[in-house]
């Protein structure tokens, strides 16, 4: 399945304010996969659990990884993307393995409509950020819309120079 309008315009927008911020990052698109893998010993198909679509880079370890997502996904999918995430140990560009410490999880969904204050999906959202813990891989997640961008690069710059 190709890489929809939005999901591109997405990916474009946020790599033109990384590229503005000089963050170091690496995202997947067409030939350019980031992979996480839950064992750092073994690069293969059996212990990749996803692809990210951005991971953000400090002092040689991923801080931060963006998931973009179309519509907006049931909660089952936000989970699983959730999961998949924390259990990752490193992920990959080429046959070099770069660390997952603590990370922030960003998960972009298209659909403001579901997303209002009060609405079942937003409400199931909310939900997922207050029973879900995390702490393998991940500190924190939070589920978010395309017009909080500027807040997500203004939280990774702060992260990113402290």
């Amino acid at each position: 399945m190709g890489e929809g309008r939005w999901h591109k315009k997405v990916r474009d927008k946020i790599s033109r304010n990384l590229d503005s911020k000089n963050i170091e990052y690496r995202h997947s698109h067409g030939a350019n996969k980031v992979p996480l893998f839950l064992d750092k010993k073994v690069l293969t198909r059996s212990t990749q659990l996803s692809d990210a679509d951005f991971v953000v880079l400090k002092e040689d370890a991923v801080r931060y990884i963006i998931e973009i997502e179309t519509g907006a996904p049931t909660p089952k999918k936000i989970i699983g993307i959730i999961c998949a995430t924390d259990l990752s140990e490193v992920c990959s560009k080429g046959d070099t393995p770069i660390r997952i410490e603590k990370a922030k999880l960003f998960i972009i969904t298209q659909k403001r409509e579901t997303n209002k204050p009060g609405s079942r999906k937003s409400k199931q959202y909310e939900n997922i950020q207050s029973y879900l813990k995390v702490g393998r891989a991940l500190r924190e997640f939070q589920i978010i819309t395309e017009n909080e961008i500027p807040d997500l690069i203004r939280e990774i710059e702060i992260g990113i120079n402290k």
